[in-house]
């Protein structure tokens, strides 16, 4: 409370008093000042005193809020501009590493690719927007945002779309006897069909067969790893029983020929009892 205040106060107390209590101990009782004016002068001074100063439970508060919000709302600004990317930075690396284990989380790639478009990495947003179409869910709004030229800007500037491999897998009616709707369907883009760590995987369920599927950078096996760094890759796809990626169904696994993750490239993965070699194409 304002010491200013209490000064003041004290100073408007002393003066009423004196009013008071001058004239009954005066010799001169004659003329005392009239009770009237003492209370005239009183409420005067204290009017003066409170428009001067006001409340002093407002004072408090004001003090309260100041110690609550130490900073005026231009310096928190300044201040929350910079941790605040940081922060959503971070959520954002760590939502993509969540979607690295659960590709199947429509919601959860449309969420990140909003959030790539809010910190500015729109071919990173259009990459998650992609997948998140595929698997059913769709933002007009954002999808317009992308299309407005953000991402789509590389078709202005002459530069070759984001790689992708995009194909479709199926079932021969003999395989389809031998699969249940509860198994996985797991789909490699790897160097070769020898090597054993892919370089993109994405799984679905074999309930959703027959299915289209698109492998981007966004599955990517690696942090880092770019499809375009490589010439050309080896598709498969894998039925798996346990829901491991290591397990398959004895018979029930099909390889594509070598095709260009840079060209658009179209494949169809026909998943058959001792499948072979599938068949591709570029388009």
């Amino acid at each position: 409370m304002s010491l200013l205040f209490w000064g003041l106060a004290t100073t408007m107390l002393a003066t009423a008093i004196g009013f008071v209590v001058f004239p009954l101990v005066s010799e001169k009782k004659s003329s005392p000042m009239p009770w009237a004016a003492v209370v005239v002068v009183v409420s005067l001074l204290a009017t003066g005193l409170y428009l001067g100063l006001g409340s002093p439970d407002a004072l408090d508060a004001g003090h309260q809020q100041a110690r609550a919000n130490p900073f005026n709302s231009n310096s928190a600004s300044a201040g929350r501009s910079g941790t605040s990317l940081a922060s959503v930075g971070n959520l954002v690396d760590g939502l993509r590493s969540r979607l690295e284990q659960e590709p199947d989380d429509a919601g959860g790639w449309l969420l990140l690719a909003r959030s790539y478009e809010h910190l500015g990495r729109y071919q990173d947003a259009a990459d998650a927007y992609e997948q998140a179409k595929f698997l059913g869910k769709a933002d007009s709004d954002l999808e317009k945002t992308l299309l407005a030229g953000k991402v789509v800007e590389t078709t202005q500037t002459n530069i070759d779309p984001l790689p992708s491999i995009r194909g479709r897998v199926a079932l021969t009616p003999e395989a389809a006897s031998q699969v249940n709707p509860d198994d996985t369907i797991f789909i490699f883009a790897k160097e070769s069909p020898e090597h054993r760590m892919p370089v993109v995987a994405l799984r679905k369920p074999a309930a959703k067969l027959p299915f289209d599927f698109v492998l981007t950078d966004a599955q990517a096996m690696v942090a880092g790893t770019h499809l375009a760094d490589y010439e050309t890759l080896v598709v498969t796809a894998r039925v798996s029983r346990s829901g491991m990626a290591t397990d398959s169904v004895a018979g029930l696994e099909v390889w594509s020929d070598p095709v260009s993750p840079t060209t658009g490239s179209e494949i169809d993965l026909l998943i058959s009892v001792n499948s072979q070699a599938g068949v591709a194409s570029d388009e």
